[in-house]
Formats: C-alpha cells, structure tokens, sequence
C-alpha cells in the first residue's frame, strides 16, 4: 500500500499525517498477516479484525462504527464465555486467554 504526500487539491501533507497513514497502513498489513495465520473459530472475530478495532481511536470512528464496535465485542465475549474449551481451536484459545489477561490488567 503506497500512500500520496499530496492532498486532493495537490498541496503537500503535513508530515503528521503521512506519518499517521504510513503506520496505519503497516499496522493493516501485519494485522491482516496474523488474521491470516492464526484465523479464528467459526462465527468468532478474527484477530486482525480485534485489534483493528481496538487499536483504531475513538475520535476517528461514527458513531455507527462504535455501536458496531460495542455489539461485536458483546457477541465475542459471549461465544467466548460459552463455546466449551475443548471446541476451540488452538489460535482461539491463545486469542481468548490474551483477553483474559488483558482484562484481569484492568
């Protein structure tokens, strides 16, 4: 993914905001890797997709993105909660026991 240093009008950007698009972009690629390589279970959030949305500041999303957000996370916490160890494949259940330990940090 190539960003342009110019705007719509041709004027350069402000360094901040290549700056800000470079690393966006390099966060999407590796997230899009480790989506990719770990995968998720059936009808779980994808690890990628997670930490997209988590890593995405808030002052950036509509407020249909942070329903969307608020829903996704509820459902992946219930399925997380639900689905019996022993159905989970081995990345969902690297990817559950990160959020528990994120979450016993809080």
């Amino acid at each position: 993914m190539s960003t342009s240093n110019t705007n719509a009008a041709g004027q350069t950007k402000p360094l901040t905001e290549q700056v800000s698009e470079a690393a966006s972009n390099a966060y999407n690629s590796v997230a899009e890797t480790v989506s990719n390589v770990l995968g998720s279970d059936t009808g779980r959030e994808s690890f990628g997709d997670k930490a997209e949305r988590k890593l995405k500041p808030e002052s950036e999303k509509g407020i249909g993105e942070k329903i969307s957000d608020t829903a996704s996370s509820a459902y992946d916490t219930a399925a997380k909660n639900l689905t019996p160890e022993s159905q989970k494949s081995t990345s969902q259940k690297i990817s559950d026991k990160a959020s528990d330990v994120k979450n016993d940090l809080k």
